[in-house]
Formats: structure tokens, sequence, C-alpha cells
């Protein structure tokens, strides 16, 4: 769990359990999709999750993705009038919300490297060389 409800609740969430636990899903799972389940892997390499290096910026983050997903079922909000009592949302079919979302999980989440120093946001290929078959005698 990237972000625990004690330590959400202490950052000013004001979610309850039940709807923290669903939004957090999402929200990891964002996060997931972003770093190619690098900060999964961290963390589960790591006995306590503040050794690592990008932990604040990882917790932040994710306060932010569960608070989209609370404010908007998964949408995010591009306005809102002064009264309060209106939002406007991001159009997911044209891609609105994808950008902002990933706009934000690349602001918080740039330089940080992974316990192999890879950068998380890397869309290379990270894992060994394979070893090239030899070639079967009679071939």
């Amino acid at each position: 769990m990237y972000l625990s409800f004690e330590l959400y609740g202490s950052m000013g969430g004001v979610l309850s359990r039940a709807e923290f636990c669903r939004c957090l899903v999402v929200a990891e799972a964002q996060v997931d999709a972003a770093t190619f389940g690098r900060v999964r892997r961290d963390f589960f390499e790591v006995g306590d999750a503040d050794e690592l290096a990008y932990i604040g910026k990882l917790r932040v983050l994710v306060f932010e993705l569960v608070g989209i997903c609370l404010l908007t079922g998964g949408r995010q909000v591009v306005g809102e009038s002064s009264d309060g009592l209106s939002l406007t949302f991001a159009n997911e079919k044209s891609g609105e919300f994808a950008l902002r979302r990933s706009g934000l999980i690349a602001d918080m989440l740039r330089g940080a490297v992974d316990l192999s120093g890879v950068p998380l946001l890397y869309v290379g290929v990270t894992t060994p060389a394979l070893r090239a078959t030899p070639p079967r005698e009679g071939n």
C-alpha cells in the first residue's frame, strides 16, 4: 500500500476508510501503469517504504490521485463555479483527463529512480538481456 489510511488522514484527507480504499486502488493502478510496476517492485524489495528516496513525492502524488477519484468518480475536475454547486469535468473522450493525470504523475515523479537506478518513468526495457539461444545442430 503506497499510502496508509492513517497517513492519509494526517495529510488532511477526509474520506471514510471504505471510500479511501476504493480510491486507493485506482490511484495505485495509475502509478503502477505509469512506472511499469517499478514502484510496486521497490515496495516488495525494501522492508520499510520510508527508505525509498522518492517516498515523500509518491505519497503526495497518491494523495492527489485519491482526491481526484473522490471528487469525480475518476473524472478530472477542470472548472468549478464560485458557489461550489457546479463542476465542469475534463472530456475523457478527447484524452484531456489522461493528459492531466499523466502531467501530475510526470511532475511528481520526474527525476525519481528505482532501487536499480532506473528512472521510475523510463519507458524502455529494464530487464536483463535475454541470452541468445545457441543454434541447434543440424539446422
